[in-house]
């Protein structure tokens, strides 16, 4: 689980790292929105965002 300051400090990579785990963690086994966001350790805000754009664009 990532804390929301070390998210903050993710470089490039890493941030697509966290935002595609936290997407499939939604899409692929069911968590909702805001758990994903707890577990992950980043807002609620985030997780609708990239689960909005993964659906719309599929990436």
């Amino acid at each position: 689980m990532e804390s929301k300051q070390g998210a903050r400090r993710l470089n490039v990579l890493g941030k697509e790292d966290l935002r595609r785990r936290t997407v499939n963690a939604v899409v692929q086994r069911g968590l909702s929105k805001a758990e994903a966001a707890r577990v992950f350790g980043v807002s609620r805000t985030s997780v609708h965002s990239w689960v909005d754009l993964y659906e719309a664009n599929g990436d």
